[in-house]
């Protein structure tokens, strides 16, 4: 895998985002011989949350490092690999009320 872009993340009236590939994660999952619910459950974070990221929805940054840190206990993952380059929920995304989207 290659490293992704900045296309990921970016900053929304909540804060800032990520979008993951979900690709990307079930890659790593199965590389690994892990179900989504184990990388769920080694990533400390709850399924309907697991379920959001792998349908390419913004989560929180610390969401994305949970995953990261989880899979790179079985082989060293960049939080970038998991990074998503589709552009389209950030345009859903509601922007930060100063207009900014990127710092």
């Amino acid at each position: 895998m290659t490293l992704r872009g900045p296309a990921a993340i970016r900053v929304s009236a909540g804060g800032l985002v990520v979008v993951m590939s979900p690709e990307a994660v079930k890659v790593a999952c199965i590389a690994r011989g892990w179900s989504i619910t184990q990388l769920a459950r080694r990533a400390g974070i709850s399924m309907p949350t697991m379920a959001s990221a792998l349908r390419g929805k913004a989560v929180r940054p610390s969401t994305a490092w949970k995953i990261a840190r989880a899979l790179e206990k079985g082989e060293r993952v960049l939080l970038g690999e998991l990074l998503s380059e589709d552009q389209s929920e950030f345009e859903r995304a509601p922007r930060d009320p100063r207009g900014t989207t990127e710092q």
